[in-house]
C-alpha cells in the first residue's frame, strides 16, 4: 500500500564530504574538553557536537533551530529543529584513498596471462622493490586486509543512523579480466562486511556494464557470494531503465551518473540483466532493485510495466533529469512522471542526486524534493477494492474449502462489506420477478443463506417488483443459522422459512421458481459451485430460473519475483523436509507487484486474458439417479488448451485467474481486470504459480494446459497446469552478424527479404487464420519446406480460442476432429525453447473436498 509519506534520501557525492569526518584527536591538538565515549563508554571519543560527517548529515535532514526570543531565552526555551524534505542520506562507504590503493595492489598482481603480451617486456628479475612490496601488500590485503582510517568516509556507527551506502562505483565484477573480477570481489565483501559493522542495514552497488554482458553470470555469482557473507544487510543493484552498450569504451559510469543514451524505444537488456542476477541468486529476499533514471528518456509505457512485478526499493534520480518548466523551477517530464505515479504505490525510497549544483535558476535545493513529494501526493488515491485489501496486498490465501468447513464469522462480515456484489443480485433477482406472473407467490429458495445478504435482497427485489413471494433460506453453518433464526424473528417473519441442511441432501416438498446462491470461488468454479449446484437443481421447476445461470474462467501468465519468493521461501521452511510443495497449490491474492505478461495480437490473434471453460445451470443433460443427484462427477471436469502472445520478454511465475458470472439476463458479476463490474471486495484473483519460473523470450508463444479434474472415490475436485514456450520459426532471422546484446533474448520478426544469410519466412503464411487452413509450399509432403526434428517437438493441444467460431462453456471438453487438425496447423511452425513440469499431478498437494 502507498505510504502517506514518501521517504526521500538526498546523495552527497565525495567532494561535499569532510575529509576525516570521524577525527577529534589530530596531530598535537588538544582533546576536547568533554568527551562522550560511545558504545557505553568504550568507544573512540566524541565530541558534543558530533563529527563533521554527522553534523552535515543533522543539517540536510533538519533545519537550523530559529533563534529564541529574550522572553523565550528567559523561559529557558532554545528553540527546536524541523524535518526538511530529506528522510535519509546516501553517499559513498570509501574515498578515492582507498581507490588508488586498490588499483596500485590489484592491477600490478594480476595474472600474467591476462595482460597484453606487449606490457610484459620486462621479467620478473627486473622488477623494482616497490613492484615485490606492492605484491607482497596485495597478498596480505587478500589474506584478510582492511581498511586504512582515510579510506572510509564513515569511521563510526554513530554516523550511520540515517545512511544509504554506496559501494565505490569503479568495482569490476564483470571485468573481462579474471584476476581483477576475483579482487573486485573481495573488495566488494570487504565493504559490506564495513557496513555489517556499522549496522548500515543497505547497501547500492554500481551495475554491470552492457560492454561486458558476457560476463554478467560472474557478476551475479559475486553478488550472490557478497549475500551469503553478511546474514542480514540488504543489497540493491542500481540498473538504469535501459542499459546500452558504450560506443567502444568500457569506462564505469560514476556516481552519480550512469551515463546518457537511453532508448526511447523498447529495451530489454537492462531487465535481461536484472534477470540473470536474481535468478542466480535464487530470488534472495535481501536483493532489490535501484532504478536510476539518468535520462528522462524513458522506453514506452509498456516496457516499463515490467518494473512493477520487480523488488524496486530506490529510484534514482540526478538533478539533470529535471527539466525547467517556464518560471525555471524543476520539474520532471511527462513520461517520468507517469512512471513514478505507477511506482509510488510500492514504496520507494527516491534519491535525488546533484541537488546542490544549482542546475535550475528557481526553487533552490530543496525544490526537486518538493517537487517529487508533489507528485506522490496527486498520485491517483486508493479505490475502494485497494482501501479494503491494505493488509491483502500479495499477501498468499488458501482457498475456501466450504463443503468441508464452515465460514467465520469475520469471512462473512467480509463478504457482507461488498457493495456491487449484492446489489447486482438483487437487480437480477428483480428482473428475473419481473418476468413472472404477479397473480401467484413466486417461490425462491436461497441456498449457502449464511447470515441472510442475499435473503435480504431477495425480499427488497420482491418490493421493488410488487410480486409475492414465498422464501426459504437453506444454510449448513450451524454458527450462521443462529443469525438467521435472528434475522427471522426481528426483520423477515414469516414471509421467509429457514432450514438447516446441507443444500445437497434439502428435499422440500414443493420446487423452486428461482433459486439463488453465492457459492461462486475466485475461478469461478474452484469453491465447487458445479457440484453444490447439481445437487440442488433436482429442487428446480421445469421452467426455473438459476440465479448464477453462468460462469465462465479466465487465465493470464503472470509475472510476481514477491509471489514467488513467498512460495519459494515457504517450501522448504527450515528445519521441515522437501516433501511439502506449496508452490503446486492455487492461492487467493490481491495482486500488487506484478505484470501480464501476454498481450493482444501475434500470429494467431490471442486475447491477452483469455477464456478457459464456463458451467451453466441448470444442466439438462446430466444423467442423475433415482433421487435426481447425477451419478457421477465426470461432468464438471473440464480441460483447456491456450496460446498467449509474449511480446516482450519476462519470466512466468505463474498465472492469474478470474471469473464473470451471468446472474440473469445482461445482469452479472466480474473480477475480469478489463471488464470488472465495479468495486467489489468478495473476490481477489486466484494464483497458480509455477514451482520453477520459465523463461519467456519476446516475439514467443506460451501454451497453457489447464485441467479441472474430479474423482468420484476420493470425492475430490482438483486443478493440473502445466505450460511450454515456442518460437515461430518463420518469424526469426537467422544472421552471421552477432545480436546487438547476447543476453537481450529477445527474437526479432523478419523484414527482411529472403538472403542467403536468413530463414525467412515462406511466400504465404503457414497459417491463414481466416480459412484455418495450412499453407502448402511446394516440394514439401507436410506444408513445411524449412522441416526441423525440433519443430513441435512439445505439441500443444489446440486452444479453443483459435480458428473456428467461438464455443459453448461446455464444448471445451473436446474439440471435433476437424478443427484439430486445422489447428495443428498453427503449431506446426514452432520451436520448442521450455517447459514446465505437470504441476499438482492426481491433486497431490491441493485439492477441494466434495
Amino acid at each position: 500500500m502507498m505510504s502517506s509519506r514518501l521517504q526521500i534520501a538526498c546523495h552527497i557525492p565525495q567532494e561535499l564530504i569532510p575529509p576525516n569526518s570521524g577525527s577529534v584527536l589530530t596531530g598535537t591538538a588538544k582533546p576536547p574538553s568533554t568527551i562522550q565515549g560511545s558504545g557505553s563508554g568504550y568507544g573512540p571519543p566524541l565530541a558534543p557536537e558530533g563529527t563533521p560527517l554527522s553534523r552535515l548529515v543533522q543539517s540536510t535532514l533538519y533545519t537550523t533551530p530559529a533563534e529564541p526570543t529574550p522572553a523565550e531565552a528567559a523561559q529557558g526555551w532554545t528553540g527546536t529543529s524541523s524535518k526538511t524534505e530529506y528522510d535519509s542520506v546516501c553517499l559513498p562507504l570509501t574515498n578515492s584513498s582507498w581507490q588508488e590503493r586498490w588499483e596500485r595492489m590489484c592491477t600490478i598482481t594480476m595474472s600474467e596471462t591476462e595482460f597484453d603480451l606487449k606490457a610484459l617486456s620486462v621479467g620478473e628479475s627486473t622488477r623494482d622493490l616497490n613492484d615485490l612490496r606492492t605484491r607482497r601488500e596485495a597478498e596480505l590485503w587478500r589474506a584478510g586486509g582492511g581498511f586504512g582510517r582515510g579510506e572510509v568516509n564513515v569511521t563510526r556507527s554513530e554516523e550511520a543512523a540515517s545512511l544509504l551506502a554506496l559501494a565505490s562505483d569503479w568495482l569490476q565484477l564483470d571485468s573481462p579480466l579474471e584476476g581483477l573480477r576475483f579482487d573486485s570481489e573481495l573488495a566488494l565483501r570487504q565493504e559490506i562486511t564495513y557496513a555489517s559493522h556499522l549496522s548500515i542495514t543497505t547497501i547500492i552497488i554500481p551495475p554491470p556494464r552492457p560492454e561486458y554482458h558476457e560476463y554478467i553470470a560472474d557478476y551475479a555469482r559475486a553478488i550472490n557470494n557478497a549475500l551469503s557473507s553478511s546474514w542480514h544487510i540488504h543489497i540493491s543493484i542500481r540498473l538504469p531503465i535501459a542499459m546500452v552498450p558504450s560506443d567502444g569504451t568500457s569506462s564505469r559510469p560514476g556516481t552519480p551518473a550512469l551515463g546518457t543514451g537511453l532508448y526511447e524505444i523498447d529495451q530489454s537488456e537492462a531487465w535481461e540483466a536484472w534477470n540473470t542476477i536474481r535468478s542466480l541468486c535464487n530470488y534472495n529476499s535481501r536483493l532489490s532493485l535501484t532504478l536510476d533514471l539518468s535520462s528522462n528518456r524513458l522506453p514506452s509505457p509498456t516496457s516499463l510495466a515490467r518494473w512493477n512485478a520487480e523488488p524496486v526499493k530506490y529510484i534514482f534520480i540526478p538533478a539533470t533529469t529535471f527539466i525547467a518548466n517556464a518560471k525555471g523551477y524543476p520539474v520532471l517530464s511527462k513520461s517520468t512522471q507517469a512512471f513514478l505515479r505507477g511506482i509510488f504505490k510500492h514504496n520507494p525510497t527516491v534519491i535525488l542526486s546533484g541537488t546542490q549544483r544549482s542546475h535550475h535558476t528557481s526553487g533552490g535545493p530543496l525544490a526537486y524534493a518538493q517537487y517529487v513529494r508533489y507528485l506522490h501526493r496527486k498520485a491517483a488515491p486508493l479505490d475502494p477494492v485497494e482501501q479494503y485489501a491494505q493488509g491483502y496486498l500479495d499477501h498468499l490465501q488458501a482457498p475456501l474449502q466450504p463443503l468441508m468447513d464452515n465460514l467465520e464469522g469475520e469471512t462473512y462480515e467480509g463478504f457482507e462489506k461488498d457493495p456491487i456484489k449484492y446489489r447486482q443480485y438483487e437487480e437480477a433477482v428483480f428482473r428475473a420477478l419481473c418476468d413472472r406472473s404477479d397473480q401467484v407467490p413466486i417461490t425462491i429458495f436461497v441456498v449457502g443463506a449464511g447470515r441472510g445478504p442475499l435473503v435480504a435482497g431477495c425480499l427488497r427485489a420482491a418490493e421493488r417488483s410488487r410480486r409475492p413471494v414465498r422464501i426459504t433460506a437453506v444454510e449448513k453453518n450451524p454458527s450462521a443459522f443462529v443469525i438467521l433464526q435472528e434475522r427471522q424473528a426481528l426483520e423477515w417473519g414469516s414471509t421467509v422459512q429457514l432450514v438447516f441442511s446441507d443444500m445437497r441432501n434439502f428435499t422440500p416438498s414443493d420446487k423452486a421458481d428461482i433459486i439463488v446462491s453465492e457459492l461462486l470461488g475466485s475461478f469461478g468454479d474452484n469453491e465447487l459451485s458445479p457440484e453444490c449446484l447439481d445437487g440442488v437443481m433436482r429442487c428446480l421447476k421445469p421452467n426455473g430460473i438459476s440465479i448464477p445461470c453462468s460462469y465462465t474462467s479466465y487465465l493470464a501468465p503472470i509475472t510476481s519475483s514477491k509471489l514467488h519468493q513467498e512460495v519459494s521461501t515457504s517450501a522448504n521452511p527450515p528445519g521441515c523436509s522437501t516433501d511439502g510443495k506449496p508452490s503446486e497449490q492455487p492461492y487467493v491474492v490481491m495482486f500488487s507487484a506484478f505484470h501480464i505478461l501476454s498481450a493482444t495480437g501475434g500470429r494467431l490473434g490471442s486475447e491477452r486474458i483469455q477464456e478457459c471453460w464456463g458451467f451453466d445451470h441448470p444442466r439438462p443433460d446430466v444423467v442423475t439417479d433415482a433421487s435426481g443427484l447425477p451419478i457421477t462427477n465426470h461432468h464438471n471436469a473440464r480441460s483447456a488448451h491456450l496460446t498467449f502472445h509474449i511480446p516482450r520478454a519476462g519470466i512466468c511465475h505463474g498465472f492469474a485467474g478470474y471469473f464473470e458470472a451471468v446472474l440473469y439476463g445482461d445482469v452479472g458479476l466480474s473480477i475480469h481486470p478489463e471488464r470488472s463490474a465495479g468495486d467489489m471486495l468478495s473476490w481477489f484473483p486466484i494464483f497458480f504459480p509455477l514451482p520453477d519460473p520459465l523463461y519467456l523470450p519476446a516475439h514467443s508463444e506460451l501454451d497453457v494446459q489447464m485441467w479441472r479434474l474430479t474423482d468420484d472415490q476420493k470425492r475430490r475436485v482438483w486443478f493440473e497446469w502445466s505450460a511450454s514456450v515456442h518460437l515461430s520459426a518463420s518469424s526469426l532471422v537467422f544472421s552471421h552478424s552477432p545480436p546487438a546484446s547476447a543476453t537481450s533474448g529477445t527474437f526479432q520478426p523478419n523484414r527482411a527479404q529472403n538472403s542467403a544469410d536468413t530463414l525467412s519466412p515462406r511466400p504465404n503464411s503457414p497459417w491463414d487464420a481466416r480459412r484455418g487452413t495450412v499453407a502448402a509450399s511446394p516440394g514439401s509432403a507436410n506444408g513445411n519446406s524449412n522441416f526441423s526434428p525440433l519443430v513441435d517437438a512439445f505439441a500443444s493441444a489446440p486452444s479453443p480460442l483459435i480458428g473456428g467460431p467461438v464455443r459453448s462453456s461446455d464444448s471445451a471438453r473436446i474439440q471435433g476432429a476437424d478443427e484439430d487438425d486445422a489447428l495443428r496447423g498453427a503449431t506446426s511452425d514452432r520451436i520448442l525453447v521450455g517447459y514446465s513440469k505437470l504441476v499438482n499431478p492426481g491433486g497431490r498437494t491441493s485439492w477441494v473436498g466434495l
